[in-house]
């Protein structure tokens, strides 16, 4: 239910992204509208429902809003999604009603001694050899295989993936049924990731080291055979 003082004045900013400096309510793109709607918008021409009728709204006190607690992440783009999916480990972590520092589901297998720095999630049915290190910021999906001597951080593996021995994977989306042969490396920066879409295949000793300048990116079903 809309209450009376959630009305919106013309005197607040209407933000529909994320350009504010500090935390404040975001415009999360669903609207409820009535049919007279229709009479502020003029006919033939191009119109922006929030620059263009909604300041008409707040003036006429027409505009209301409702409050969701929690979260909200522009996820426009693979490196925002990946900075989405921490944020969100994040928050759940902490708002948990039993104290944990991760989500690990328990029918996980960990194959020998396994570092794991939090927050880190891991979802059903994945094995993890002996000397891997996971974490921190490491979401790992459903149904992953994960060889020794692997270190993943920073990063997320969606899933049905195999990550073979001693590969290290940083600041990288990996999407699912991708394989990783054995010593790869897959490293982005705070700037730009590395992005393996579905059924990517990195063979043995490979290096994939995205630069400064922008994200590597590997279409479906390609098999990566030279370092970039």
């Amino acid at each position: 239910r809309i209450k009376e003082n959630s009305k919106i004045s013309e005197k607040e900013e209407f933000n529909s992204s994320e350009r504010a400096a500090v935390p404040m309510p975001i415009n999360a793109g669903v609207y409820l509208l009535e049919p007279d709607i229709f009479s502020y918008i003029e006919p033939k021409r191009k119109t922006s429902i929030e620059r263009d009728v909604f300041p008409k709204l707040a003036a006429e006190k027409e505009l209301f809003h409702y409050s969701i607690p929690g979260i909200w992440k522009d996820i426009g783009k693979p490196e925002e999604l990946l900075e989405g999916n921490i944020l969100l480990l994040n928050d759940l972590i902490k708002n948990l009603k039993e104290k944990k520092k991760n989500l690990i589901d328990n029918t996980v297998k960990f194959d020998g001694k396994v570092l794991v720095y939090p927050p880190v999630a891991i979802g059903r049915n994945v094995l993890i050899g002996n000397n891997c290190v996971i974490g921190p910021n490491a979401i790992i999906g459903d149904d992953v295989y994960i060889d020794k001597d692997t270190e993943i951080k920073e990063s997320l593996i969606y899933n049905e993936t195999y990550i073979s021995k001693e590969v290290k994977i940083e600041k990288s989306i990996i999407s699912d049924n991708c394989h990783i042969h054995d010593g790869a490396i897959l490293k982005g920066n705070k700037q730009n990731l590395v992005i393996l879409a579905s059924y990517v295949e990195v063979l043995k000793n490979i290096s994939l080291m995205a630069p400064n300048t922008s994200s590597i990116s590997i279409c479906h079903h390609e098999v990566v055979k030279e370092n970039i």
